[in-house]
């Protein structure tokens, strides 16, 4: 179910489009509707619909101005403008904002729902792609964490020779050359259902990796579902 944000300062548009088109049996849902931008931009905010169906001329805040600010503050909403104006400016700073369409007055409810349809389908498409990025990435992490841990373990068992150690530090980005080393092992204890690469591991990381970043002499290794390894390196 989509959620549908609805500014139009005429009430007899804004009720015909809240009542004359069945929404919910369509797959979307009114969330909230508002006569001028001014007025609704802190309630969408709240709601963070995922499509905004805007007229252009409102009294204090008009629909160009209020895409433009919530553009900044939600990106991936898609914006509807309905306007009674077919100067080409309008329509031109509308693209510039980035609205996925430019409807001219009189609309009627299919032609309406033909682009929040649009709109949805772009949506699922988003989402979809951010989906398969977030699986890309995940896998990139497994194996970046598979080979830190194996260049880690080879590390301290004495498994590698100098040049190799040289070859691994530049392929994964890291420099351990020291006079001193101290190694830290910490884990945590993992629930029984829990995946090895779960996004709880993935925060718990990214939170140490943060709070560790202003010290580059201490070097973070996964090993798996035991935890890290900390090496501080030092001078003596």
């Amino acid at each position: 179910m989509y959620k549908v944000f609805l500014v139009e300062d005429e009430i007899v548009i804004r009720e015909g489009i809240k009542n004359n088109i069945h929404w919910e049996e369509e797959g979307f849902r009114i969330v909230g509707d508002e006569s001028d931008g001014e007025l609704a931009y802190p309630m969408i905010l709240r709601e963070q619909p995922d499509i905004l169906i805007t007229d252009i001329k409102m009294p204090f805040m008009d629909g160009l101005e209020l895409s433009k600010l919530l553009k900044k503050e939600m990106p991936h909403l898609r914006i509807i403008i309905i306007s009674g104006y077919s100067d080409f400016g309008y329509a031109q700073q509308a693209i510039d904002i980035g609205v996925s369409e430019y409807l001219l007055k009189p609309v009627t409810s299919s032609k309406l729902m033909a682009s929040v349809k649009n709109a949805a389908a772009a949506i699922d498409k988003q989402r979809k792609e951010k989906g398969i990025l977030e699986q890309y990435r995940l896998l990139v992490y497994q194996k970046q964490g598979e080979k830190r841990k194996d260049f880690f373990n080879a590390l301290v068992s004495g498994g590698l020779s100098l040049p190799q150690i040289i070859e691994q530090e530049e392929e994964l980005g890291i420099n351990m050359m020291a006079s001193a080393f101290c190694v830290l092992l910490f884990q945590f204890k993992v629930q029984e259902d829990m995946y090895e690469y779960s996004d709880e591991i993935v925060q718990c990381e990214a939170k140490m990796t943060q709070a560790l970043r202003e010290f580059p002499d201490i070097k973070v290794f996964e090993r798996g579902t035991d935890g890290w390894a900390f090496i501080l390196l030092g001078e003596n």
